[in-house]
């Protein structure tokens, strides 16, 4: 059968029919396009999955509601014909797995109606059908009876109790339902879900819900002890999230309430702490301790009162504190018990009363001060202790007032004494002792025996000064007995340095001592062997620039040995020439700094040149001077203790200090002219500002010889604090008689100082011990100052002491009450475990302090090292 060309196949028809009933008929159309020929057969087969198909579809639409999603899969599958065989399989699969009964029925369709029970099979089969999948498992038991129709009631009763049973297990899941809803939780849909589906949904809610069960106990249990009413907030927050059911919420909502938990216990133990804190200092507040949690929010209302109640009684308490001292035999004081607040304004009252009685006394004290004031007594002791006790200064006034006509006697004798050469600030010290502080009859004893001394000092001084002026006037008319002895030493001097005067005015300018100076270097450099040719025509051209090169070619001079020693490990064999020129030029000072920077280049010469036939002969013998010179400035060692100079420089015909003067004069005078020099290399300006010399005044000295009181009140001072510092037996201080005899005990006390680890303190102890054993003291100071301070030290040492064998015995080490051996031992236990509080300093003191000529600065870092120790 033949079609004409853009005509339809037969076939086509056919096919459009059965893509009207809702096949896709896309394939079955490809497949009879390619295989024209065999379109019939095609066609005839296709038509036989079509009846299948149709019959697929009817069996499908029958399956249960619970097999929804099963079933719309298989009618997808089914909507390509060529599917039908495949779909057949997996539909009589998934018969025999989740409705069995229907294969049994289909399999005996014919026993039952030839028995006339047709209708009562597909009765039982709606029956089976309606009942849930969990079920299954007692259907199976029951498929034996599909094979024999006339026990279809017994079929009927089996599955009445299949239907009874599923009717228990609803009512079940409904009860669990009811009572999860009563907890805020619903589930959507439930009714529609199989049993199965149910059962999950209802476990997954138990479990949520016993999550907030714990959480309502959680909040009841604890945070509903201290707050009902947050409680209940959180309650309510739980509530809401029953239907929301968010996991993150829920989890937020369990830390928040963790959070309150923490607060609320924080708040509770704060309390509970500063309760007790109270109660341990003494405190009755009637409150039973530990608060509860119950209690809580009642006494956090009531604290902020009872904290004002507890300062107030303690400000009035110091205040009685402050009375009792000057009251101790008030009665009303002494009965009363510290600590009941309830009792506060009674004690005020009587605080109140005391305060009045003294500010009466305290009056009239200071009226007497004010009286002896008048007379020229400044009692600011007594003014001190009248303000912290009236009774203390009225019986303290009522004491001085006997020796205050000896002391005008005294002040009159001091004011007409002549220090106007010696102890000038005596006259300040004892002024100071006798009228600004409360003095005593042993104070204006020994005020009395010091003028003696001094008048006695001042009669032998001026007999002295007079036998002096008797040789030196002449013709003089000056009256001497109406000056002072510093005037009258004055005018000596200045009779004696008259003629000096004139001869320094006779003195070369600075400029020609400028160039003596110069002269006298170069003239010394020229006999010492040195050619001085280039020298001496700077001198001449520019004597500026020799002046600025002179420190530094004596630098090179000095370490001329040090030159030869690098040149000599030269191979000069190899260039005569060169070695000839080098050993002329090692002759000229000036010529050294060129020399040592081209020796670098002088061994690359060396080693390009080639060696000579007889270079083996030659010898490079530098020449060495006659006598080395030593360094112009040598660097002294420090000595062990401080070498205390007159701060005045004295006029003299010393040699060595005209010496020194010229130097001074050098360094100012190059100064002056630095603008009128001419411009030299960077190298060497750099170099003379290295080198540059700095040239110190010689001052006179003058040994002090202590009296024997002065001696033995210094040496007792002394032995004071070798005592506590537990070296007192390694000098005898007995046979010491002045400050040079004590070189022994500084050498001592310096080994001490740098020792670690060590409390820092103790360090800075020794350095200012060691400032107050000088080799001679300067002028204006005497060992009763020092000693002073050195009794300071020793309050420092004994407290340091005390300080450090606690610390000791805390760590279960014993104290020798040595405080350089206990403050090592100490160190080295504090390395190793460190104070848990405050750790001291245990390195060396590197801090600068004050020498002696500053005596008030001294005094200050020996206060600020007490306070430290305090």
């Amino acid at each position: 059968m033949s079609d004409s060309i853009g005509s339809e196949p037969w076939w086509q028809s056919r096919i459009n029919e059965i893509k009207s009933q809702g096949f896709n008929t896309k394939k079955i159309e490809n497949e009879l396009g390619e295989n024209a020929s065999q379109a019939s057969a095609i066609l005839e087969k296709y038509e036989e999955n079509l009846v299948l198909s149709n019959s697929l579809k009817q069996e499908i639409n029958k399956l249960p509601n619970r097999l929804e999603i099963a079933r719309g899969e298989l009618l997808n599958k089914l909507e390509f014909i060529e599917n039908a065989n495949d779909v057949n399989e997996k539909l009589n699969a998934l018969i025999i797995t989740h409705l069995p009964w229907i294969s049994a029925a289909k399999n005996n369709r014919v026993l039952w109606d030839s028995a006339g029970r047709g209708e009562n099979l597909n009765l039982i089969i709606k029956r089976l059908n309606a009942l849930d999948s969990s079920m299954n498992s007692y259907v199976s038991e029951i498929l034996f009876l599909f094979d024999n129709p006339e026990r279809f009631k017994d079929l009927n009763k089996k599955i009445d109790e299949i239907e009874i049973r599923q009717s228990e297990r609803i009512a079940a899941l409904d009860s669990m339902a009811s009572l999860l809803s009563e907890h805020g939780f619903d589930i959507h849909g439930f009714n529609d879900m199989s049993l199965k589906d149910r059962l999950g949904a209802l476990e997954e809610l138990q479990k949520l819900d016993e999550k907030h069960m714990q959480l309502e106990r959680r909040i009841k249990r604890t945070i509903g002890r201290f707050d009902s009413g947050t409680a209940a907030n959180y309650n309510q927050q739980r509530l809401l999230l029953t239907k929301t059911r968010s996991e993150i919420e829920f989890e937020a909502l369990i830390e928040r309430v963790k959070n309150t938990e923490n607060e609320f216990l924080t708040r509770l133990q704060n309390i509970n702490n500063q309760f007790s804190k109270w109660i341990q200092e003494g405190f009755n507040l009637n409150i039973q301790i530990p608060v509860l949690a119950d209690e809580l929010l009642q006494r956090e209302s009531e604290i902020e009162n009872i904290s004002q109640n507890i300062e107030e009684y303690k400000q009035i308490w110091n205040r009685l504190e402050k009375q009792f001292i000057i009251w101790p035999e008030e009665e009303a004081v002494t009965l009363i018990e510290y600590g009941n607040v309830f009792e506060k304004n009674d004690v005020e009252n009587i605080v109140v009363e005391l305060e009045k009685r003294s500010a009466l006394i305290e009056d009239e004290v200071r009226a007497e001060i004010t009286r002896w004031g008048n007379r020229g007594f400044s009692l600011n002791e007594i003014e001190e202790i009248n303000n912290e006790n009236p009774v203390l200064a009225q019986n303290k006034i009522g004491e001085v007032s006997a020796i205050f006509e000896k002391i005008i006697e005294a002040k009159h004798l001091l004011d007409n004494l002549d220090l106007s050469f010696k102890d000038q600030n005596k006259r300040d010290y004892w002024n100071k002792r006798i009228i600004e502080s409360t003095p005593d009859e042993k104070t204006i004893d020994e005020l009395l025996k010091w003028i003696t001394i001094i008048k006695k000092r001042n009669s032998r001084h001026r007999k002295m000064l007079e036998n002096e002026w008797s040789y030196l006037k002449k013709n003089s008319e000056i009256n001497t007995a109406s000056l002072t002895l510093l005037e009258f030493e004055t005018l000596i001097k200045e009779k004696e340095n008259t003629a000096l005067r004139y001869r320094n005015d006779a003195v070369f300018n600075l400029k020609d001592r400028l160039m003596i100076e110069i002269n006298l270097w170069v003239d010394d450099l020229k006999n010492k062997g040195w050619n001085v040719e280039d020298l001496e025509l700077m001198k001449i051209n520019n004597p500026n620039k020799l002046m600025l090169l002179k420190n530094d070619i004596v630098k090179h001079i000095n370490n001329f040995e040090k030159l030869i020693q690098r040149l000599e490990n030269l191979p000069w064999e190899r260039n005569e020439s060169l070695a000839k020129k080098i050993l002329d030029d090692l002759k000229k000072p000036n010529m050294l700094l060129e020399i040592k920077n081209l020796i670098p280049q002088y061994m690359q010469i060396l080693a390009n040149s080639p060696k000579a036939e007889n270079g083996k002969d030659f010898e490079f013998s530098p020449w060495n001077p006659q006598q080395k010179s030593k360094p112009l400035l040598e660097i002294n060692e420090v000595a062990d203790a401080e070498i205390i100079v007159d701060d005045s420089i004295n006029k003299t015909t010393n040699s060595s200090l005209e010496i020194n003067k010229i130097n001074d004069d050098i360094q100012n005078f190059v100064e002056k002219e630095m603008e009128n020099f001419e411009k030299i290399p960077e190298e060497t300006t750099e170099q003379n500002k290295e080198n540059k010399i700095e040239y110190s005044p010689i001052y006179k000295t003058e040994k002090y010889q202590p009296t024997i009181e002065e001696w033995k009140e210094y040496t007792n001072s002394l032995n004071g604090i070798l005592i506590e510092l537990g070296i007192s037996k390694d000098f005898d201080l007995n046979q010491t008689k002045n400050l040079e005899s004590l070189s022994g005990l500084r050498k001592i006390l310096a080994k001490q100082v740098g020792v670690n680890p060590r409390d820092l303190r103790v360090d800075r102890l020794l350095r200012l011990l060691l400032r107050l054993i000088p080799i001679n003291l300067p002028e204006g100071l005497k060992l009763s100052d020092l000693s002073l301070i050195i009794n300071e030290l020793t309050r420092c040492a004994k407290k340091l002491n005390k300080w450090t064998a606690k610390r000791l015995e805390r760590r279960h080490n014993s104290a020798s009450k040595k405080l350089l051996n206990d403050s090592k031992l100490l160190g080295e236990v504090l390395e190793k475990i460190p104070s848990p509080s405050f750790a001291i300093p245990l390195n060396s003191d590197n801090y600068d302090l004050p020498s002696i000529n500053n005596l008030d600065e001294l005094k200050r870092s020996v206060n600020k090292l007490e306070k430290y120790i305090l």
